[in-house]
């Protein structure tokens, strides 16, 4: 009695256990973007945008800390615009990213460096 108990317990735990696998193995190639805060005062809004209509927006980035978003997986161009908190608005120039890597955006006082890894 206990044998036949135990045979659908493991396929369901099996079940489980692979179906998260999966998934994370799925999404292991995904792009992201991290941002990272170079500022002696925290950032009110920092917007990751795209060509293909996506948009992210990171609130109170504090100051010397960093931010992961992750992106669509299609091929597109990525531009981060912040809005600093004297008011002024920077953006960043527009880089091409395919449909996986790690885009580096280090926001300082006066521009927003880019950096693409595969």
């Amino acid at each position: 009695m206990k044998r036949a108990l135990l045979v659908p317990a493991v396929a369901i735990v099996s079940c489980i256990i692979g179906f998260f696998m999966g998934y994370e193995l799925a999404h292991t190639g995904q792009p992201y973007v991290v941002t990272r805060n170079l500022t002696r005062a925290a950032i009110p809004q920092v917007t990751v945008e795209t060509d293909r209509g996506e948009s992210h927006v990171i609130t109170n980035l504090a100051s010397r800390q960093s931010s992961r978003v992750e992106i669509c997986p299609q091929k597109k161009d990525v531009w981060i615009e912040t809005k600093l908190a004297d008011g002024r608005e920077i953006s960043s120039e527009k880089t091409y990213i395919p449909s996986q890597g790690i885009l580096f955006a280090s926001i300082s006082e006066d521009s927003i460096d880019l950096d693409f890894e595969l």
